[in-house]
């Protein structure tokens, strides 16, 4: 992801993060590390563009969600979707969109 450790990469509607577990919250444990899929769309909104360009408004937009979902303790309910045994099984194949509800 073009070098970054805190990697954020944003070039269409998906994207991909690395996700860096600082975070001693619920399931997450302190230097634990993720790649996950992500909709920029579905937290970009959420934050100011304060004059970036998309792309670098959505790589934000995903850092500052996953910083704020880590702080406030709420990050672990997305890493662990409350998916049916189908659908569980059909993410261990395809994957599973972070923040995508099921």
């Amino acid at each position: 992801m073009q070098g970054s450790p805190g990697c954020a990469s944003s070039a269409s509607a998906s994207a991909l993060a690395c996700i860096s577990g600082r975070s001693t919250v619920g399931t997450s444990r302190r230097g634990a590390r993720a790649i996950a899929e992500v909709y920029p769309a579905l937290w970009s909104r959420g934050f100011a563009n304060e004059g970036r360009t998309g792309d670098q408004h959505d790589a934000f937009s995903i850092a500052a969600w996953l910083s704020r979902a880590d702080e406030d303790g709420t990050l672990s309910a997305f890493l662990k979707p409350n998916l049916s045994p189908s659908e569980r099984m059909l993410a261990q194949v395809e994957g599973w969109i972070l923040g995508v509800p099921a």
